[in-house]
């Protein structure tokens, strides 16, 4: 999900949503990109407790600066292995 772009959000959760329907429940994460551009971002904290209300694990990332991003493929590793 792009956090500066609030429609990236809605398709991701509808693309999940379909992905479920098609195949189950299989091990997902979210990641809410543009950390370092938060002052910017549009995507809420209500929107970010939306997903992990639904069990789905979520983190800030940031591509640009690295941020969050191998703790979040470590956790999508750790949910598909256990």
């Amino acid at each position: 999900v792009d956090g500066t772009r609030p429609q990236t959000f809605d398709t991701a959760l509808s693309v999940h949503q379909r992905f479920v329907e098609q195949n189950g429940q299989l091990p997902c994460i979210f990641l809410f990109n543009k950390h370092d551009l938060t002052e910017e971002w549009v995507v809420t904290e209500e929107d970010i407790a939306e997903v992990t209300g639904r069990g789905i694990p979520s983190f800030e990332t940031s591509a640009k600066e690295g941020a969050n991003v191998d703790e979040a493929f470590g956790e999508l590793l750790r949910l598909t292995v256990t």
